[in-house]
């Protein structure tokens, strides 16, 4: 288990529309995580969006049940709007909120963990140690696998000779004589016979 004094460093986007309890929840993690930095905190899931496309975050602590749109609704929005290029990766998403019936949906947001109000210290150290080792496997280089060398063709069938589709001869070691001239076969086959010679015109 990651300690306090390991933890990586990371930054953090706070959407809580009550103050004092966004005011509680940034004491508590700098308690828990001195290492993070707390870059903002806001009241409602619009500018919740549009900070966090600003200040591009490594954690966002969002409520659900916020004015002008739901912390579900901002993470969606959020995840479309995101730039896929020449940015960093896309934040760390908890859910904290009061509600234990949006978990489900939560979690279908790809969220890394849903905490319950109010917030308990212990139960916020579990969330940052899924936070941390989220940030460390990203922070990770990807390899790529290397590919499998490439397989060798199959050499190519011998020649046929038509209409037989026997061997055509000669073979390799071995060299063509006329006298191996058949009708019909190559040599070596069974129904090889020597060619009929050409009759000589008698003479008288």
């Amino acid at each position: 288990m990651t300690t306090p004094a390991t933890l990586p460093r990371a930054t953090a986007l706070i959407a809580e529309d009550e103050p004092l309890l966004a005011a509680a929840l940034q004491a508590d993690l700098a308690a828990v995580w001195p290492q993070l930095q707390v870059l903002a905190t806001v009241g409602d899931g619009h500018s919740a969006v549009r900070r966090a496309l600003e200040l591009q975050p490594d954690v966002l602590l969002f409520d659900i049940r916020m004015p002008g749109q739901t912390g579900l609704q901002a993470a969606a929005e959020l995840a479309d709007a995101w730039p896929e290029q020449g940015s960093r990766a896309f934040p760390q998403l908890v859910f904290v909120t009061a509600y234990d019936q949006y978990a489900v949906a939560a979690f279908e947001t790809q969220a890394v963990d849903y905490i319950l109000k109010p917030v308990q210290r212990e139960r916020l150290k579990k969330t940052v140690q899924k936070l941390a080792s989220a940030l460390t496997d990203q922070a990770q280089p990807r390899h790529p696998q290397p590919l499998p060398p490439p397989t060798p063709p199959a050499p190519p069938p011998p020649p046929r000779c038509w209409p037989s589709f026997r061997p055509c001869w000669p073979r390799p070691g071995q060299t063509w004589h006329p006298r191996h001239a058949t009708t019909q076969s190559p040599p070596g086959s069974r129904s090889s016979r020597p060619a009929t010679p050409e009759p000589r015109a008698a003479r008288w």
